[in-house]
């Protein structure tokens, strides 16, 4: 085996990922990623130089700061393998070793065994790693790029879809995923560079990211994929570091299952706040159409609630699900088409404002709701006696709760005594005036849901969320009252005015902690490992 041909490791490590920003330096039992990748790498037999190449200097100065050799590289690359290209073309090196930098505990041998078949034959240009896949879940799974490779172990094809395509799974004979290494020779990276604008790219590219392998399948060079040993772990959204780390590398994750079982509990109480309204007519359809007509407010609360509940679960579960390297044929990719077209037949959110704003108006001044009476009632005191069982631990969700009450009472009544009956076309009032309305309904219903539920670990499990929704809705509730006043009021008045709010606003002596709950409701959630509050 010749022993004169130099061999160079590059990381390719960028901050602005789309699933994981600042992943490269991620702490990792008290080391960052990048830092454990360069470790494993410099493991490898056959390397003879590892260097981190990046576009952000937050990476650059950690590695220096671990002693590693970083380079710092254009932001425009489209691949990481534009990244090491980049470095590779102005190196004295004969091979050079592409390893990906989510991948803390990739084998040395692993390399070593890709490498090896570039040092035995002048011939072959470039040569990857391929892993058994053992679960069938990971042949399905769209996060792991997969390889089908020919009799002689050259590459026919990559894809994030599970290939070879079969109608019986169990026809499929030892399916293999490219895993994270790509080795090739310098000359071939120059190919790779001159492939760039090529058609294949382009369009491979909306089938998976891995559009350097696209680029070398259309030129003339043959990939050898070589079976690796001891698959690493990689880190990315699906299959996060908090196998390794769970307090940090979690939150991300955390967050997002916590507001996502707020919203879904939000629009729960909403919808059974519809399901008790219509119960005393003769027939369903009757019953649903007595409440559109007689209730519209509330069923469009409930619309409201409930298409901005999906649109942003579903928002977060593509990402949760990979980002753009889901693949079209994966499930949560046609639930994302069928959010967005029942938006177009539900009528947007916009008119369902203008018809609660509109419609809380009209009832106000026909008196069809006694608004005129609450505002009276409120005027002195925003914070009426709630009579609370002593045993209560929510005394303060109830105050902020009544809080927003009377401040879109306070809001309303300030908005139809300078605008009457013109209110209606006063789009920039209307609208907030509505969000507030929706707010208090949500914290409204969540509230009286929660003290319908008998004591247990069911109403325990429930009062985070709870506490995380009147918090969220408390804090928007207040903002759109204070934009409402100061849009109404110039100079003085306008100070005089928003004094008043800010002093009953802190009466409540309401002070959540988000994260908190948050934290909670995430460690309820995977306990359960499903929503856990039908």
């Amino acid at each position: 085996m010749p022993t004169n041909r130099k061999v160079i490791a590059v990381i390719p490590a960028r901050w602005a990922s789309t699933r994981f920003p600042g992943k490269p330096i991620a702490d990792i039992h008290g080391k960052p990623m990048i830092q454990l990748v360069s470790e494993q790498a410099e493991k490898a037999n056959l390397v003879n130089e590892v260097i981190i190449a990046t576009d952000d200097k937050r990476i650059y100065d950690v590695v220096l700061g671990f002693g590693g050799k970083a380079i710092m590289t254009s932001q425009n690359h489209r691949s990481g393998t534009d990244r090491v290209a980049e470095v590779a073309k102005n190196m004295e090196c004969d091979i050079v070793v592409n390893v990906q930098g989510d991948e803390p505990l990739i084998p040395p041998e692993n390399i070593d065994l890709v490498v090896k078949p570039l040092l035995e034959s002048g011939d072959l240009s470039v040569s990857t790693l391929m892993i058994a896949i053992k679960d069938w879940t990971e042949w399905l799974n769209p996060d792991v790029c997969k390889v089908v490779v020919d009799n002689a172990g050259y590459a026919l094809y990559f894809s994030r879809a599970p290939i070879p395509y079969s109608r019986d799974i169990a026809n499929i004979d030892n399916p293999k995923n490219k895993n994270g290494i790509d080795v090739d020779s310098n000359n071939s990276l120059d190919n790779f560079l001159m492939l760039q604008n090529s058609g294949l790219d382009l369009d491979f590219k909306v089938v998976t990211p891995i559009t350097s392998v696209a680029s070398f399948l259309e030129g003339t060079d043959s990939i050898n994929a070589i079976l690796g040993i001891d698959p690493s772990i990689d880190i990315n959204i699906t299959d996060p570091i908090a196998t390794m780390n769970d307090d940090d590398a979690h939150k991300f994750l955390y967050e997002k299952g916590s507001q996502i079982t707020v919203l879904v509990f939000s629009l729960q109480s909403a919808l059974n706040y519809i399901n008790v309204l219509q119960e005393s007519s003769e027939t369903y359809f009757e019953s649903v159409q007595k409440v559109i007509e007689d209730h519209g407010i509330e069923a469009s609360i409930s619309k409201v609630v409930g298409s901005e509940a999906l649109a942003y679960n579903v928002d977060e579960g593509v990402q949760i699900y990979g980002g753009a390297g889901f693949i079209e044929e994966y499930p949560m990719a046609s639930i994302y088409r069928d959010e967005r077209i029942n938006r177009i037949f539900e009528g947007t959110n916009e008119i369902n404002r203008l018809i609660i704003g509109n419609t809380v108006l009209k009832k106000s001044i026909l008196e069809e709701i006694p608004i005129r009476d609450m505002i009276a009632q409120r005027a002195i005191n925003w914070l009426p006696d709630l009579n609370l069982p002593s045993e209560e631990s929510l005394v303060a969700e109830a105050r902020a709760v009544e809080y927003s009450r009377s401040l879109v009472l306070y809001c309303l009544h300030e908005s139809i005594l300078k605008y009457g009956q013109d209110l209606k076309n006063e789009q920039w009032i209307i609208e907030p005036l509505a969000n507030m309305v929706i707010e208090v309904s949500v914290m409204d219903t969540c509230y009286k849901r929660y003290m319908q539920i008998e004591d247990g670990q069911h109403k325990d499990e429930t009062r985070d969320v709870l506490m995380l929704s009147v918090a969220d809705q408390f804090q928007a509730c207040h903002k759109n009252g204070l934009d409402i006043i100061e849009e109404l009021f110039p100079g003085g008045e306008r100070t005089e005015k928003i004094t008043l709010i800010n002093e009953w606003y802190n009466k409540t002596g309401y002070l959540p902690r988000r994260i908190e709950y948050q934290k909670r409701i995430a460690d309820t959630l995977y306990k359960h490992n499903k929503y856990y509050l039908d």
